[in-house]
């Protein structure tokens, strides 16, 4: 019988095991795809925090740039993308969706991926080489394993994964490394994802998504217990009622605009 009343992060997800099925896990990865699109809430989320964000850093960067071009040698003048780093990419199709809509609104973005599990990478290094996408890279590790300049970090399903110690020791990095913002984006442990979830998951037989979305839920925060482990420095956002994620904004100018678009 499942009970939702106390998260549960003893539950291990099968295709965290290293000897799980290849050909399931692939099937698995491709899989998110649909039910990221679906029922993650990133259109939601882009529009309300990632693409505000994005227009007040490129409106920030041109008026330096045009403040700075008599000084600039001819040639040069072009500036540094705008870095989205997504911590726990998976395959990868969360940052990929971001990207493409950041190019697609006209802005100059590049993406990186990042996740421990080798088989995501090498999963999410294909689908790249083989789509035409935004400039994107993946890196087999963790954030602290990221060198050069962060403006962004997102993560999808991440935080369910964690201990409450590493929650917070993930947030106080991700604060201090974005240079802009970052949202961590996850389901909330309650009923309504547990009922939506039961007329998904027999979309996708020979996957694991049935067993470990079931439990996804199981360990996930609910939005009260994410708020009250973050802290006030952080924003709560609710892509939708089954959704719990959080937000943190660097410069207090946009903190404040953004705190409007959460209430």
């Amino acid at each position: 019988m499942i009970r939702l009343s106390k998260r549960r992060p003893d539950l291990e997800e099968i295709m965290d095991r290293d000897d799980c099925d290849a050909d399931a896990l692939e099937r698995t990865y491709r899989a998110f795809v649909h039910i990221n699109r679906w029922l993650s809430g990133w259109g939601r989320l882009y529009g309300r925090y990632v693409r505000p964000v994005l227009e007040h850093e490129a409106a920030r960067r041109e008026e330096t740039r045009h403040a700075a071009k008599s000084r600039v040698p001819a040639g040069l003048e072009h500036g540094k993308p705008i870095r989205i780093v997504d911590v726990g990419c998976g395959g990868g199709d969360v940052l990929r969706y971001v990207m493409r809509r950041a190019r697609r609104d006209g802005f100059d973005v590049e993406g990186l991926g990042v996740d421990p599990d080798g088989r995501a990478i090498r999963f999410a290094r294909e689908k790249a080489r083989t789509s035409v996408d935004p400039p994107m890279s993946f890196l087999e590790g963790h954030l602290e394993d990221v060198s050069g300049p962060v403006d962004i970090i997102i993560s999808n399903h991440l935080l369910h994964h964690m201990t409450d110690r590493e929650v917070r020791q993930l947030l106080a990095a991700g604060a201090d490394r974005a240079a802009l913002v970052c949202i961590h984006n996850d389901i909330a442990r309650s009923w309504a994802a547990l009922v939506l979830f039961q007329v998904v998951r027999p979309l996708f037989p020979r996957t694991f998504v049935g067993v470990d979305g079931t439990r996804s839920i199981q360990r996930a925060f609910t939005a009260r217990e994410l708020a009250a482990l973050a802290g006030p420095d952080w924003m709560l956002v609710r892509a939708a009622p089954f959704r719990a994620g959080l937000l943190f904004a660097t410069p207090h100018r946009l903190r404040d605009e953004l705190a409007g678009a959460a209430s």
